[in-house]
């Protein structure tokens, strides 16, 4: 390892933080202008190295060798293997699987095993590759169904005076004219099944939101009235237009969440323990049976179930995610690991065994084929899966 420069320093530094998961906003995006301005990847390469050998040195086990782990799963990765692709000259493939593998062992609820004999005929099927298109769906006030896979760039459907357009990307856009009194009443369903694309929708008050695989949010053509209210169900994320006159309102089942104008994130699918509201920006109002509520501030999360709990200095990175085409884990159990990977990839999933002590972290692109995802959390020694058709078994070891 050469160079005692301040920059290969601070570099170094930096990388431990960020493969330990303990790297702050603000520190990942000056490591990520250091590795920039650098000429080359050696110095981000010796980085790594230095923070490999005090990881190994802190998690010595008989019978596993590490560097042959390393080696072993730089030499299996692909051109097809899902990275950000930088126009530099620079390994970034290798760079950043040696650092995936790194954080692995760094993290320390990681169970570190001799890895076991595969399972015979585990994987077995044809891999499941990541959702590569919208399966969306609008159902309209009158019961039919549009499939918006299905319909050209440009205008989709008119509904009294107003306009739904999808656009060549894809998103979905409600442009209201007039006052909306020939729209009064009407309502529509936008649906994004399991094993499809992150769907982008923009209300007619100029609202977007952003909907998750194996979720629905039911809305007015155009607002009116005193409120703009929404249903959802499943996980969407918000970016809420400023309207104190009509606060904007979002429901699921007796949970409420009001707001003037702001970004927040809701989670409210049908088999999660809990709905969870997640502010971003400004602020919001969760009530539950029009009886408790909470003020949330941004960096707040309210888990709703009987009652209502706020946890503070949420990560709202990892929350959201799943907007930036991510999956982030931070001691996450398996299970709910499980349910993420069953909307994403249109799977069926079970357990063999009790898995309620295996939890991950760590960081892994929602782009991803299912099999490539399986062969990740099985470098970890704490599962392995079978695959047959859509129904994937996890098996603890």
């Amino acid at each position: 390892m050469h160079s005692n420069s301040g920059i290969n320093s601070q570099l170094n530094e930096l990388v431990e933080k960020y493969t330990s998961n303990t790297c702050s906003r603000e520190e990942l995006e000056q490591l990520l202008l250091l590795v920039r301005e650098a000429n080359t990847d050696q110095p981000l390469e010796e980085a790594l190295q230095l923070y490999w050998e005090k990881v190994k040195a802190e998690n010595k086990q008989a019978g596993i060798d590490w560097d042959a782990k390393m080696r072993l799963l730089l030499e299996e990765v692909n051109a097809q293997t899902p990275m950000v692709h930088i126009n530099r000259k620079f390994n970034w493939k290798r760079i950043a699987v040696a650092a995936s593998l790194i954080m692995l062992l760094g993290l320390g609820y990681w169970a570190l095993r001799p890895k076991q004999a595969p399972v015979k005929g585990a994987l077995a099927t044809k891999d499941i590759v990541a959702p590569i298109k919208n399966r969306a769906m609008i159902t309209l006030s009158n019961g039919e169904k549009v499939e918006l896979d299905e319909q050209q760039d440009g205008t989709v459907i008119h509904q009294g005076n107003t306009t739904v357009v999808k656009t060549a990307g894809g998103k979905v856009i409600y442009a209201a004219a007039g006052s909306g009194t020939a729209t009064s009443g009407l309502y529509n369903t936008l649906s994004n099944p399991r094993g499809s694309k992150v769907v982008e929708i923009t209300l007619s008050d100029g609202s977007m939101a952003w909907l998750n695989a194996g979720s629905s949010i039911t809305y007015p053509v155009a607002f009116s009235g005193g409120e703009r209210r929404v249903q959802l169900s499943g996980e969407a994320y918000f970016e809420v237009v400023h309207d104190t006159r009509m606060p904007f309102k979002v429901s699921k089942n007796n949970m409420e969440v009001t707001v003037l104008g702001t970004h927040f994130n809701v989670n409210a699918y049908d088999d999660e323990s809990a709905i969870r509201v997640t502010l971003l920006e400004g602020a919001v109002r969760t009530a539950l049976n029009n009886k408790q509520a909470v003020v949330l501030k941004p960096g707040q999360q309210a888990q709703v179930i009987n009652d209502i709990k706020v946890l503070k200095d949420v990560d709202v990175q990892k929350v959201v995610a799943w907007k930036q085409e991510m999956f982030s884990f931070h001691e996450t159990n398996i299970k709910e690991v499980m349910r993420q990977v069953a909307r994403w990839y249109d799977v069926d999933v079970e357990f063999r065994g009790d898995v309620s002590q295996v939890n991950f972290g760590g960081s892994i692109s929602r782009k991803a084929s299912l099999s490539e995802l399986l062969k990740i959390l099985e470098e970890t020694n704490l599962v392995k899966f079978e695959l047959t058709g859509r129904k994937l078994t996890v098996i603890p070891r």
